[in-house]
């Protein structure tokens, strides 16, 4: 019930911003933006297809649903032509590639479960689908409001549920957005507190929160807000370090430190020896004091670690396994759980098997891609990622250029996947996956318009 009215409250909050606005004679098309990226970490959605408690679900679920961008997309269905939406694919190849990867894996004798491919498919495709559409009626400036607009009021907003757990120990806000599934993570089933805010997860905030603080210091850098991106980055530190995840703060020192690296070499190369050194010296002795000397150390040293360092590492086995199994297309996108459970010769190999590893995804992006497309799919996944940084560090080196902001964001965002998808499959949760989709496309799309220009 808490859901439905928060939805309420939203809908009414950007509905008085848009009477503002046009009271104003404020523009007013950034809104359904900013609308979008609200919502999607609150993930609302209700199912065309019932849901087995005894299937294996994997990341994306094996439950068709219809989600809000969906319904967004039957907004602009009637104010873009069809014609667009295949001119805006011819953009960017990376759209084919992955559609290829899923074509390979329904025919895929490995795949043990198409439908929860499907799934993959339906997600992917009505976001897709949302943010093309959207490209074509919004402005590069339209984009950047909506991004400043969203990721602000999520700030503030997540301060608040931070501060209130687990800083005063106020455990209803924690059920407020995902129920009891979100509480029991908000102690790690027992082990240690952490904030979740509006996600399941305090990893999931924290992954959020650092993207976010790559867009506002992209802000910052393009002197858009200048003043006001620097509370909001010290807002997001503030929402990380509340959320008392090992690998975040890891993720966030490397994330900040390159960021500065490459604004601070932007019109410059980046792989010469006195830069490297310029920014290995300083980023290595951060590490060193983060782990070792700060009052987080105790995360790293005495709690619970060894733990986690034994779970990631049957987690790697469970991946070699599954690949020695596939190695070249691997088992089918988004079922590497549903695989493992029916090859029982594989899981006696296993040194350790409890409900854990049956249960929840490989925590590592970079493993499940290649447990679920193979060496196919590894191989364009780094090419994408670095790729992407590659193009992103072409176009901050041009002077004037219009595309920094989504640049140096692109740039942050993939060192932020890079790095906290080592340690866990956040990244490719339903509530933040969209929203680095939608960088992505709003980086190349805007790349391509510049050139025109």
């Amino acid at each position: 019930m808490s859901r439905i009215l928060i939805l309420i409250f939203i809908i009414l909050f950007y509905c008085a911003s848009y009477l503002i606005n046009v009271s104003k004679r404020k523009e007013t098309k950034y809104l359904i933006l900013s609308f979008f990226i609200l919502c999607t970490p609150m993930q609302y959605e209700f199912s065309l297809t019932a849901m087995n408690k005894n299937d294996m679900q994997g990341i994306w679920g094996r439950v068709i649903n219809i989600s809000l961008p969906t319904l967004l997309t039957l907004y602009f269905l009637f104010k873009v032509k069809i014609r667009y939406v295949f001119y805006s694919l011819s953009l960017n190849k990376w759209i084919i590639y992955i559609y290829g990867l899923i074509i390979v894996s329904f025919i895929n004798p490995h795949n043990v479960d198409t439908l929860a491919t499907f799934c993959f498919v339906v997600f992917l495709t009505s976001n897709l689908l949302f943010i093309i559409l959207i490209s074509a009626n919004l402005s590069q400036y339209d984009f950047i409001n909506g991004f400043y607009h969203s990721f602000s009021f999520l700030a503030i907003l997540q301060f608040i549920l931070a501060i209130c757990f687990p800083v005063l120990r106020i455990n209803f806000v924690t059920e407020l957005f995902h129920g009891e599934i979100a509480s029991e993570w908000a102690t790690r089933m027992g082990t240690r507190v952490g904030a979740v805010g509006i996600f399941v997860h305090p990893g999931s905030l924290a992954l959020f929160a650092i993207m976010s603080i790559s867009f506002f210091l992209a802000t910052f850098f393009n002197n858009y807000k200048r003043d006001k991106s620097l509370y909001l980055i010290l807002l997001n530190i503030i929402i990380t370090v509340l959320t008392y995840s090992r690998t975040s703060y890891l993720t966030l020192v490397l994330v900040i430190c390159l960021l500065i690296y490459f604004y601070k070499f932007r019109y410059k190369t980046i792989f010469s020896l006195t830069n490297l050194v310029t920014f290995l010296v300083p980023t290595l002795g951060l590490l060193y004091y983060v782990v070792f000397l700060s009052p987080f150390s105790e995360n790293f040293l005495k709690s619970d670690s060894s733990d986690m360092y034994e779970a990631r590492t049957i987690h790697f086995i469970m991946s070699f396994m599954i690949f020695k199994s596939s190695p070249i297309i691997g088992v089918g996108i988004n079922t590497h759980l549903n695989y493992f459970d029916k090859m029982y010769s594989i899981q006696k190999l296993l040194p350790h098997m409890d409900d854990f590893y049956s249960t929840n995804p490989i925590h590592n992006i970079h493993l499940i891609t290649i447990a679920e497309t193979g060496l196919l799919g590894i191989s364009l996944w780094i090419c994408f990622l670095f790729g992407g940084i590659a193009d992103a560090k072409k176009q901050i080196s041009l002077i004037n250029e219009k595309n920094t902001i989504f640049s140096f964001t692109l740039i942050g965002f993939v060192f932020s996947y890079i790095f906290y998808g080592l340690t866990g499959w956040a990244p490719f949760q339903k509530g933040i996956l969209p929203i680095f989709l939608l960088v992505i496309f709003s980086f190349y799309t805007f790349e391509h318009k510049s050139k025109k220009i």
